[in-house]
């Protein structure tokens, strides 16, 4: 279809396409994010699920699936509430070929919100876990909820600087980010296996694995484009 749409003259702009260099381009962009989704799906139910099946049993996957469930309801309710996905936004304002500041205070006003839709969602969902352990008394389910709340709600906010490196493709520093995830997420299948360690200890070990790669993108991107981090948001509000 890519011959057809880029024949619609209704989008602003007066350079010729290069179909050829821009269908080339797609291809590569579009395998990369496969292989960055396969690569982040290693760290979630899709694949946790029948991994602790197998090793841990089908009760421990049972409840392990039930808790990351509630979380990945937060997730959804984060993101709704956010209504444009950050690519989108980033994307249109590098085709409009804004200049870097333009495109800076644009990140720190998306990075502003998220933060605080984030933070505010997620207290808000640590006091209601208060009353809801007078009704479930299994304390992993507790532990693996309160964990995966957590590694969703900094994911979140740390999201916007890959999406950045998407934008920009910069293909080879966000597979160089993820080499240290992958193999610490090799290693968590091999050495922390929930049945050496509790089902909470090895979840927690998988957050913070995810974490940790969200954490190094986020110092690449920063330092590479001169943006601003969640933490220089926090404390210009403190000196203000």
């Amino acid at each position: 279809m890519l011959p057809q749409l880029y024949k619609d003259r209704t989008y602003p702009g007066i350079e010729q396409i290069d179909i050829g260099k821009t269908t080339k381009d797609f291809i590569i962009h579009s395998l990369t994010m496969w292989a960055t989704t396969i690569c982040k799906s290693l760290s979630e139910r899709n694949i946790l699920v029948p991994y602790l099946t197998f090793t841990a049993g089908p009760a421990s996957a049972n409840l392990f699936k039930v808790a990351q469930d509630g979380a990945l309801l937060f997730q959804r309710i984060v993101l709704k509430t956010i209504g444009v996905t950050d690519t989108s936004l980033f994307s249109h304002l590098e085709e409009e070929n804004k200049s870097s500041q333009f495109f800076k205070k644009a990140f720190v006003q998306f990075l502003k919100k998220i933060t605080l839709l984030c933070v505010g969602t997620f207290i808000l969902v640590i006091l209601c876990t208060r009353y809801t352990t007078h009704i479930i008394q299994n304390i992993d389910l507790i532990k693996i909820f309160i964990i995966a709340i957590a590694g969703y709600a900094f994911e979140i906010i740390l999201s916007p600087y890959e999406r950045v490196l998407e934008t920009k493709r910069e293909y080879k520093l966000i597979w160089l980010c993820k080499t240290p995830y992958l193999m610490s997420m090799l290693t968590t299948f091999i050495f922390f296996a929930p049945g050496r360690f509790s089902l909470a200890f090895f979840f927690f070990i998988v957050q913070i694995t995810r974490f940790s790669e969200a954490l190094l993108i986020a110092h690449v991107t920063t330092k590479k484009y001169q943006l601003s981090s969640p933490a220089d948001f926090f404390s210009k509000r403190k000196k203000n």
